[in-house]
């Protein structure tokens, strides 16, 4: 626990150490031991096949650097009829106020591999939209033209480029965008489970490059689809060639070899033109398959005999005692009056669904989602192109399953939050979500401002409530008064909680200071018990992040000796003010399983000191911050 986020460069280390340990030498990687492992054929060569671009060393650099950031509880948000059943139950949903990359390195510790499904809509690049991801370590416009060669060393612009606007065929354009979704995208898959899948929204602006860049972050083996989706059912004749009626959504996942891509149910249209039931089966709707194979199939030839004598000599795919079960079973089918050759029965209901394709031109569109915002907030007007539920819901049916995790750290307008929410509603499911929006601020000339939403964060957290709002009252219509937790509902979680980027509640010591002068101060600084005013359900949730448990664990406060401990699910117990004996006779009675506390708690170093074997004595974890 010492303040700072997962360090990913020393997992990758630890990682080739247990797979390589001879390859290491006074803990460095010894590159001639490692190709002599093995092989030269495995050694890039110094030019070699990758995707480049300027600023994609210091995108790297940028996936080395520890946080020392945390999330602090702003709300939580229950409906009121749902208050009583949350008295026990944990919430699992969370959306987080916060720039998204250093989220991501937050949350490392705390969801890594926990992550089945990542859906994310980043910015397309389309030379309309603007950048609101504070990098620094993006590649700016005057340092890609210095190492370009477009300007000198003294900033001045070469003559053959003096008059060229900046525009999206300048490589910085590109650069950018790269550099902005590469540390991203990398850390992001490290939070995905080793059967997770990625889907990334995208359109013909970046798309080549995205792909290039998945390749080398999640290995071009784990490709998995390019999917295709009509977003818009009409189309604008104002474009000069053709009218962009689609995008792209680029699917990979961390590993192929334990992939499982759901199957979809059939539409209703398709039932209707492949499924019937003309002799009323009791077994419901059918299609027929045949029982012959090919002439040119290696199944075994030999002769069958239909039910009324007729005897047919063929390579089949059954033997003649499974023939004669089929027809025991009322599954054989013999057309032309006993005929033609017998198919057997395929029942709709022992079908478990459609493999998916890349071609969706049937889902809800643009339209759609207008509308859905439409439907919550009374008007359309927040969002310029928010993505429809349909869309969302299909890929979360074919990404995970009913108890999945799935996370959005580009949320935007909420629609990933509230298709999780209707998808379980639906099927009777508990995937939860993570939602990741930065606050960007609004135009104070947009609709959305003058309505009193400041930031981006702002409508999607009320999206979210207003998608539990709707479902409520829906079930409410349908003459139930609240959502049931029993065995025949949904154990969804709908309630959330919402977090909010910000620095540490404890105070760090900084190893930068640069003066005498500086060092005194921060001495000083330190020599106060509490510097930094938080609450205490912020150190808790700052110390679980740090020990790597989630940000949905239960957390009771309880009063001992007239201070507030906090039980966190049942097992680890918290306490920030000071030590007494009466909490000793709390933890030897309760034994739990860790006690997590501040220094300044005790009187000296002495008394510190025998808690601490007190509490080994009664097998206690215990962990001084």
């Amino acid at each position: 626990m010492d303040g700072k986020s997962l360090d990913i460069r020393q997992q990758n280390v630890e990682k080739l150490k247990s797979i390589f340990p001879d390859i290491f030498s006074e803990d460095k990687v010894d590159l001639k031991r490692l190709e002599a492992l093995i092989g030269e054929d495995y050694i890039a060569e110094k030019n070699h096949y990758e995707l480049s671009w300027m600023g994609k060393a210091d995108a790297r650099y940028e996936i080395k650097k520890q946080s020392q950031a945390t999330l602090n509880l702003e709300d939580i948000y229950i409906p009121d009829s749902l208050k009583d059943d949350y008295k026990n139950k944990n919430i699992e949903n969370v959306f987080i106020e916060g720039e998204n990359l250093e989220v991501l390195k937050v949350l490392q510790r705390s969801y890594f591999n926990k992550v089945k499904m990542i859906y994310i809509d980043p910015p397309y690049n389309t030379g309309n939209d603007s950048f609101v991801y504070p990098d620094n370590y993006a590649d700016r416009k005057d340092e890609y033209e210095i190492d370009s060669g477009k300007r000198d060393e003294n900033g001045n612009l070469n003559k053959l480029d003096a008059f060229k606007a900046h525009t999206k065929e300048n490589g910085q354009y590109h650069s950018k965008w790269l550099s902005m979704m590469y540390p991203r995208l990398y850390i992001a898959r490290n939070l995905l489970k080793e059967d997770g899948v990625i889907f990334i929204s995208i359109d013909d602006n970046e798309v080549a490059n995205l792909k290039l860049l998945c390749d080398e972050i999640f290995g071009e083996e784990n490709f998995v689809e390019s999917f295709v989706w009509r977003r818009r059912k009409t189309q604008a004749n104002l474009s000069n060639f053709t009218a962009p009626v689609h995008d792209y959504i680029i699917c990979y996942s961390k590993n192929k070899i334990k992939l499982n891509i759901n199957k979809i149910p059939y539409s209703k249209e398709f039932i209707k033109k492949t499924f019937q039931n003309p002799d009323n089966d009791p077994k419901g709707v059918y299609q027929t398959g045949p029982l012959a194979r090919p002439a040119n199939s290696s199944n075994k030839e030999y002769e069958l005999t239909l039910p009324n004598g007729r005897k047919i000599k063929a390579k089949w795919s059954c033997s003649q005692e499974t023939f004669n079960r089929y027809v025991q079973e009322n599954r054989l089918v013999i057309p032309r009056n006993g005929e033609g050759m017998p198919r057997i029965k395929i029942y709709l209901s022992e079908l478990p669904g459609q493999i998916p394709n890349s071609w969706l031109d049937n889902l809800a569109s643009n339209d759609d989602a207008s509308r859905e915002i439409e439907n919550l907030f009374g008007t359309n007007a927040y969002f310029s192109f928010p993505k429809p539920i349909g869309l969302i819901n299909h890929f979360i049916q074919i990404g995970s399953n009913a108890n999945d995790l799935i996370l959005d750290f580009f949320a935007g307008s909420g629609t990933t939050a509230q298709a999780v929410m209707e998808l379980n509603k639906e099927d009777g499911g508990n995937r939860k979500f993570i939602l990741v929006q930065i606050p960007e601020p609004l135009d104070k000339k947009t609709e959305a401002y003058k309505a009193g939403y400041n930031t981006i964060a702002d409508i999607c957290k009320e999206r979210i409530k207003k998608s539990i709002d709707k479902i409520i009252n829906e079930d409410e219509k349908a003459n139930q008064s609240k959502i049931d937790f029993d065995e025949k509902k949904s154990e969804q979680t709908i309630a959330f909680k919402h977090f909010k980027l910000n620095d540490s509640n404890f105070l760090k010591w900084n190893n930068n200071v640069k003066s005498v002068e500086d060092l005194q101060k921060q001495i000083l600084l330190h020599a106060e018990p509490s510097p930094i005013i938080s609450s205490d359900i912020n150190k808790i949730y700052e110390l679980l992040l740090q020990q790597g448990d989630t940000l949905t664990e239960k957390i009771e406060e309880k009063t001992i000796d007239n201070q507030t401990i906090y039980i966190v699910s049942g097992s680890t117990i918290f306490f920030f003010k000071n030590y007494s004996e009466k909490l000793l006779e709390f933890f030897t009675e309760y034994r739990p399983v860790k006690v997590i506390c501040l220094d300044e708690c005790f009187v000296d170093s002495q008394e510190l000191t025998n808690f601490e074997l007190q509490l080994k004595e009664l097998n206690i974890d215990v962990k001084v911050v």
